[in-house]
């Protein structure tokens, strides 16, 4: 339920709290606000005592992607502009590059973006990505 009051497809929340909650809350950390991590900013903070980097949490996410990120890969994503909402749980994904990201995130949306149909009708699109995933989960 999270996801579709964060993609703007429920209003069961606060939508002052929402607002607030998706804008940084932090010049310390522009790509964090409220339990979110906000995609397309300047640049992020991961951990305490992490250095500022420059660019997005995600390169190869849209923009306005904002996600939970929780221990061993279980994420949230939500992308407005993609019409998108996906979570994810399991295992540890990938290999571990910051506290709370690792290189699964960067290719998951790498392999969504790139299998995303023209016609958002299309279910084709989840099917690719399900099974690129599958084949290269770790066993």
């Amino acid at each position: 339920m999270a996801g579709e009051i964060i993609a703007g497809t429920d209003d069961g929340g606060d939508s002052e709290y929402l607002s607030a909650a998706l804008r940084s809350s932090s010049p310390a950390n522009p790509s964090y606000g409220y339990l979110w991590w906000l995609n397309g900013q300047t640049g992020y903070r991961v951990g305490p005592a992490g250095a500022l980097q420059p660019g997005p949490l995600v390169p190869s996410a849209p923009s306005d992607l904002v996600a939970a990120l929780g221990k061993d890969d279980q994420k949230i994503y939500v992308s407005r502009s993609a019409g998108l909402v996906v979570a994810r749980q399991g295992r540890r994904a990938g290999s571990r590059s910051r506290e709370s990201l690792s290189d699964f995130d960067a290719e998951l949306w790498r392999l969504i973006v790139a299998a995303r149909p023209a016609s958002p009708s299309s279910s084709r699109s989840g099917c690719l990505v399900r099974r690129h995933l599958a084949e290269t989960a770790p066993r």
